[in-house]
Order: C-alpha cells, then sequence, then structure tokens
C-alpha cells in the first residue's frame, strides 16, 4: 500500500505530535532517530536522509537531550515555527482529501488489514509471528526486519496492540496462523511460562503436549484459574488413556472455580466412570459445586457416601465434609471432625490444609457464640495462610471482636477487607 503522504510529510506530523516537550530536559525516545524511524516504520538511514533535507530546509532543529529513563545525551529533533506552520497545512490537506493520518504515524494505532498490506512477504512473516504472542515478548526471539517494524520498550521487549494482533491473526489463514502459535508455545518453554505455553499449544492444534503439560503442571496451572484459561481449555481435544484422570481432574477443577457449574457437572459423570480413585474425587468435586450452589444439605450427602467408599482416611475428603457440616450449621460435629484431622494434616505434610482447617475450626467456634476460641484458631490460621487476599479471615475475625465488644479493634480488621470474599466458596 503507497502511503499518501511523503516520508517527510509524515516526519514532520509525528514530530508536531511533540512540540509541548521542545524545552523539557528530558523528551521522548520518539523524538530522537530510532524513535521516529520505529514509528514511521522506515529505516534509519531513511530517517537520518530525511531529517537532514528537513533541517537544511529549516523545517526542524536538532539539539542534544536526555532520552526519558536512559543514561546518555542523544540527538533529538523538533519543528521550528515554518516547521509547525507546514504541520497544520498537511493535516488541512489530509483532513480535505479524507486521509486518516494516524495509521500513518505509528504502528500501533495501524489497523491490522492496512499494516498487513503495507508488507512485502518477509515482514509479514514477521509481523505474524508477533501477532500471536498475547504479552510481552524477547524482540531477539524475531528475525530482524528492513524497517523497525517491531516498537521495541527499553527492556527489549515487544508487546502490539491486542486489536492490532486479532485484525493480523484474521486476515492469516488457519496453517499459518497454528505455525505461529506453535512457534511461541516453543518459546513460552524456553521462558518457564506454562500457561503461556499451554494456551499456544492448544492454538497450534498440538493437543498431546498440551495433555502431558496439565498432567504435570496442573496445580500450578490452577493458581489462577480464571476465565482466560477456561477459554482456553475449551479448544482441548479428548486426553489419551494416559493422560485422562489427571487431565479431567484438572478441568474439573477449573469448572468448579470458574463457576462453569454445567460443565463441572459433566466432567463429574465423566470421572465417576474412571476408577475408585477417580470416582471419589468427582464426589469432593460434586460436593463442593453443591455448596457453590446453596444446597448444602445435597453436599454433605455426597461427600458423606463419598467417605463410605474411601479406602482409608481421606484429609481431603475429611476438610470438605467439615466445610458441609458448618454450612448447614452442624458445628459441633464439624468440630470434631475438624479436631481429628488437623494433627493429622500436621503429620502427613499437607502444610496447605492446616490454615483451612483452622479457618474452618475458627469459624465453626464463631457460629457456636465461643467467639475467644475463634480468634484462637483464625489467628493461628492466619499466620500460616499462603493467601494473597487474607479478606476471608479479616472478616470473620472481626466479627469475633465485635461480638466481645472490642469495637475498635473489629474496625481495625474489617478496614482491611480488599473484597467480599464468602469463605464457602472461597
Amino acid at each position: 500500500m503507497t502511503s499518501p503522504l511523503t516520508v517527510s510529510e509524515r516526519i514532520i506530523l509525528h514530530l508536531a505530535q511533540y512540540s509541548k516537550y521542545q524545552d523539557d530536559y528530558d523528551v521522548p525516545l520518539d523524538v530522537s532517530q530510532d524513535g521516529i524511524a520505529s514509528a514511521l516504520r522506515i529505516s534509519r538511514a531513511h530517517a537520518a536522509i530525511e531529517l537532514k533535507k528537513l533541517k537544511e530546509g529549516e523545517d526542524v532543529d536538532e539539539r542534544l537531550a536526555h532520552i526519558r529513563k536512559g543514561k546518555n545525551r542523544r540527538k533529538v529533533y523538533f519543528l521550528t515555527m515554518k516547521g509547525e506552520d507546514k504541520a497544520r497545512r498537511i493535516r488541512e490537506f489530509a483532513e480535505k482529501e479524507g486521509i486518516d493520518i494516524k495509521p500513518l504515524l505509528d504502528i500501533r494505532r495501524c489497523s491490522g488489514e492496512d499494516l498487513w498490506d503495507s508488507l512485502d512477504e518477509e515482514n509479514r512473516k514477521v509481523l505474524a509471528r508477533a501477532c500471536s504472542f498475547r504479552r510481552p515478548f524477547k524482540r531477539g526471539t524475531l528475525p530482524e526486519t528492513s524497517v523497525p517494524l517491531l516498537f521495541e520498550e527499553k527492556d527489549g521487549t515487544v508487546e502490539l496492540p491486542r486489536e492490532l494482533r486479532e485484525q493480523v491473526l484474521t486476515i492469516m489463514d488457519d496453517s499459518s496462523r497454528r505455525e505461529c502459535h506453535s512457534l511461541a508455545a516453543d518459546y513460552w518453554l524456553g521462558e518457564g511460562d506454562h500457561r503461556e505455553r499451554l494456551h499456544h499449544l492448544l492454538m497450534a492444534g498440538r493437543d498431546r503436549e498440551a495433555h502431558m503439560l496439565i498432567s504435570s503442571r496442573g496445580n500450578e496451572l490452577l493458581k489462577i484459574a480464571d476465565e482466560d484459561l477456561f477459554t482456553s481449555c475449551e479448544k482441548l481435544g479428548e486426553p489419551p488413556e494416559r493422560y485422562r484422570s489427571r487431565v479431567y481432574r484438572f478441568l474439573g477443577e477449573l469448572c468448579l472455580r470458574t463457576g462453569h457449574e454445567e460443565e463441572c457437572v459433566d466432567i463429574v459423570e465423566s470421572l465417576k466412570g474412571f476408577g475408585e480413585e477417580d470416582r471419589l474425587f468427582a464426589m469432593m468435586i460434586e460436593g463442593r459445586l453443591l455448596i457453590q450452589m446453596n444446597d448444602a444439605e445435597g453436599a454433605l450427602d455426597v461427600l458423606e457416601r463419598a467417605r463410605a467408599q474411601a479406602n482409608g482416611r481421606d484429609i481431603t475428603l475429611e476438610y470438605e465434609t467439615s466445610r458441609a457440616m458448618v454450612e448447614c450449621g452442624r458445628y459441633d460435629e464439624a468440630l470434631d471432625l475438624l479436631q481429628e484431622i488437623l494433627p493429622e494434616a500436621a503429620r502427613s505434610g499437607e502444610g496447605g490444609k492446616i490454615a483451612d482447617i483452622q479457618y474452618l475450626l475458627g469459624v465453626a467456634h464463631l457460629r457456636l457464640g465461643e467467639n475467644t476460641d475463634a480468634i484462637k484458631y483464625l489467628s493461628k490460621g492466619m499466620g500460616a495462610s499462603r493467601e494473597k487476599d487474607l479478606s476471608r479471615w479479616y472478616s470473620s475475625m472481626s466479627e469475633a471482636y465485635r461480638a466481645l465488644g472490642m469495637k475498635d479493634k473489629a474496625d481495625e480488621l474489617h478496614s482491611k477487607i480488599s473484597t467480599a470474599t464468602r469463605w464457602s466458596s472461597a
């Protein structure tokens, strides 16, 4: 696509955006030769030639200045009064001719189609690969181009605007799109980002490797179980027998934590048909789902049946049963069960469960009006908790202190609540 404006006219319009920095000590990179070349997608040599002409024509002034976040002074360029007048006339011409000048000034403002049409085949390949990345990536992972196609940050990374990325990916054919995602998946393997690697593996159609990743890194992936992860996993095909159990368990947890109840029910029914351990896991998921759906009695029924079928004591199952008991108001029974499993959890090394058990102990005592005991367990549990958001702890402790008439302490804890967190669905 041929630009309706000359390169020198585009430089003038580009610099006109930065006139307010004319007298500043620290100026943006965009007014340096590198910044101009990058924004306008021309080579540095081409920018140097055009800037020399503009200086000779007295449209541009050159001076030394510090670049923001940089250590050294560099040559920078600003419009003269003559250049400002020329910029005004160019804008008037563009408006009269119906020319949209924004895409001509900065790659980040281009539409995907316009940018794609303006590039040759080699540069298109680089752009396509860059657009497959959702997060900042190292510029050095892609081939160099004849023009500064990708805007590189100070730390050497590139991140293209989401709208531009999506437009370019739409233009590409399925085979090219899968190839780009495949390359991105391999890049994130080297970076150790399992979440992004999983996304790109699925987009590339590399399901077997996605199943392997989920099987080995499922718990790590579930640390941030959000809608984005769920959407990525919707593309997941049926796992082979070797990975089926772990993949379905992962999907059950993911559906539960993201609130996809119908999908969670389907996963539970599938798990029940696998084997004894998977059936018990499915019943635990079902119990948690019923609590989430405000059916605590149904949840307790399912979990009690699971306990009856379990071969030996399962601390996680006992804990989930205790949760259901608390939700049903059967606090004394919950306390008895929780007191039994607390030392077992400590001996077994399940440290993550200890804080949760102490929280439930605190809540059960709180509901029974035993506020001193509630504070004791809540304080211990909060100290052992690895949660970033401690809202549920602050909320319950605030309630206990208020019941004891310690209003100032209750208000202090209540002020620390960042979000309204309901413990039973945490």
